[in-house]
């Protein structure tokens, strides 16, 4: 079965103990394996807003929940309509 070969060509030693026979079961019903790219905070546009984010509570210094709350309110006016697409 070419499924079994590529992902224990390819596949198997990448994954944890285990995973390998997942695959495998899963492609006696019809799924498929999909390899994804590595994963990159800066190709992910949520990342840089966290950043922004966490930055402009931390110079806040709060100390209580509620004023967490209305911070978080606060500061998300800060953000331009650009940051928040996609």
């Amino acid at each position: 079965m070419l499924h079994s070969s590529f992902a224990g060509a390819t596949a198997s030693p990448a994954l944890a103990r285990g995973m390998a026979r997942c695959v495998d079961a899963g492609a006696g019903w019809g799924a498929w394996f999909l390899s994804l790219p590595p994963y990159s905070p800066d190709l992910n546009p949520i990342e840089m807003a966290f950043v922004k984010l966490k930055a402009l509570l931390r110079a806040r210094a709060i100390r209580t929940i509620d004023a967490l709350w209305r911070a978080i309110g606060e500061i998300c006016d800060l953000f331009t309509p650009e940051e928040c697409e996609n």
